[in-house]
């Protein structure tokens, strides 16, 4: 029974001090019996009392040691009693000892054969000292075998009872560890958690839960106490009642009250009846808390995401948004107008870039790998072909011109989530580029004429003009008619040189 590596803490159990005061009983009683046998002779009373000590003071000395000392004192004290019992006369036998020492071996020695080795030593030793003294066989089994009885008996029910208490222990521990948790888990909240029975009376709740009715009814709540009392105001009288009444009921549920308009806080309420193990309602437990900042939140976050949504909606640039699965989630209406939609003829959970082109063919599938897979911008261009009869919803059949842009986006733990696309249609720049181009061959037409097809004959008159000028033999009226002749032709080729230029300037 008793473990010899720690036997200290083993007679520290509360099966331990039952056993002691049986040990006790026992040597007491052996000690009247000798007293009573030798009519009080102080020499045998001396030797019983000896014998007790040495038992008795065995226990004390292991306790100190934290050694098991039985194992030793066992046989030492048994010799002393088959001494004591041989030297003593017939009428006085030492045999009742043998009852105590087999009571200290079952109960402080651990192995289970040592202990059936000494109660049988013991048993078979006095037995044959007994013999040996001359007393009778018959009386010596009248006396042992119901001794022997009674300590079988009390020692199995000893060792039932002991497994009992360790059983109880073990759900002691487990219901305190459950308690402790439960008790940890109620008050490391902010909430207040409260339980009530089916009489609306307190029967368990948070520090919180209290502190908080103790300063709005000024009465401090105690366990059976009516918990409908600590309320002053009907309104909320009644709104508990109703809360309670549901949850008695049989409903679990959760409600939240809008204190925004009287000043109070938005409160969530949190009901579960409580079951016993035949699934009987007998309470109900409330949980509340303060969602004031939840609900403010809440109403600023959805007043962004309106927000968010009327910017990306308004965007003068098409706007898409992908899952990284390739799924279309958000779509403005500057995209719906690039691919010729409408608004209503779409439903985003239906599309992906891997699936249905037709669509989100903007986005092409090799630029939205490489976007998802390196997190580079991926810039390209998308000529689309809108025909008269295709699928999607145009009036009429065109050719539009786009710019796309590609770039992944990550949630906090820097895992990429999807791709955003940015279109721009740039069907009026590629017209306006294409008109420049060919305005800029007609001024290259113009320049090549001025320089090459007119100035080719003013270059002629200004020859001629030069030779009649110093030719001889002409009148005064005709030479200044050829002098204005060759001015005015030089004038016109400057004219010509001057539009030339700024032709080659514009078009440049």
């Amino acid at each position: 029974m008793a473990n010899q590596t720690n036997f200290r803490k083993y007679t520290a159990t509360p099966f331990f001090a039952s056993a002691k005061k049986s040990l006790l009983f026992v040597e007491a009683m052996v000690l009247v019996y000798i007293a009573y046998q030798s009519q009080l002779n102080p020499k045998y009373i001396i030797i019983s009392l000896a014998i007790s000590c040495l038992n008795m003071g065995l226990l004390p000395l292991s306790i100190y040691t934290n050694k098991n000392l039985f194992l030793i004192g066992l046989p030492i004290s048994f010799t002393l009693v088959m001494l004591a019992n041989y030297f003593s006369p017939i009428e006085i036998s030492f045999a009742g000892y043998t009852v105590s020492l087999v009571f200290y071996a079952i109960f402080l020695v651990e192995k289970k054969w040592i202990q059936l080795f000494y109660s049988f030593i013991f048993i078979i030793g006095i037995t044959i000292g007994e013999v040996t003294k001359g007393t009778d066989l018959s009386i010596i089994l009248m006396i042992l075998i119901p001794a022997m009885g009674f300590t079988s008996l009390f020692y199995n029910s000893l060792v039932h009872l002991q497994k009992t208490q360790e059983e109880l222990i073990k759900k002691n521990q487990e219901l305190n560890q459950t308690m402790w948790g439960y008790d940890s888990l109620i008050e490391n909240t902010s909430s207040n958690i409260w339980c009530i029975d089916k009489t609306y009376s307190y029967i368990r709740g948070n520090s919180h839960f209290e502190k908080q009715l103790l300063k709005s009814s000024s009465k401090k709540l105690t366990i059976g106490d009516p918990i409908l009392s600590f309320i002053n105001d009907e309104q909320d009288l009644l709104f508990f009642k109703n809360l309670y009444d549901r949850g008695l009921n049989g409903e679990a549920f959760t409600i939240e009250t809008d204190g925004s308009l009287d000043g109070n806080p938005c409160m969530e309420y949190t009901v579960n009846p409580m079951k016993d193990s035949s699934q009987k309602i007998y309470g109900v437990t409330i949980i509340s808390k303060d969602i004031s900042k939840k609900k403010r939140y809440e109403k600023e976050r959805i007043e962004l995401q309106k927000l968010l949504d009327a910017t990306i909606n308004k965007m003068p640039i098409g706007f898409e948004l992908f899952d990284k699965n390739g799924n279309l989630r958000k779509i403005n209406q500057m995209q719906l107008q690039n691919l010729h939609l409408e608004k209503t003829s779409i439903n985003l959970h239906q599309f992906n870039i891997f699936q249905n082109q037709e669509i989100t063919h903007c986005v092409q599938p090799e630029y939205f790998k490489k976007a998802l897979n390196t997190n580079e911008i991926i810039n390209y261009e998308k000529t689309i072909e809108f025909k008269q009869d295709s699928t999607l919803s145009n009036k009429s059949a065109s050719t539009s011109y786009f710019e796309v842009s590609l770039f992944s986006i990550s949630d906090e733990k820097d895992q990429t989530e999807g791709v955003v696309a940015l279109t721009n249609n740039i069907t009026l720049k590629r017209i306006h580029e294409e008109k420049l181009i060919e305005q800029t061959k007609r001024f290259e037409e113009y320049s090549f004429t001025l320089s090459h097809i007119i100035r080719r004959p003013v270059a002629n008159l200004i020859s001629l003009s030069s030779l009649l000028h110093v030719a001889s033999g002409l009148g005064e009226e005709d030479q200044q008619t050829i002098d204005h002749l060759h001015e005015s032709v030089r004038q016109l080729d400057d004219i010509i040189k001057t539009i030339n230029k700024s032709l080659t300037h514009t078009n440049y």
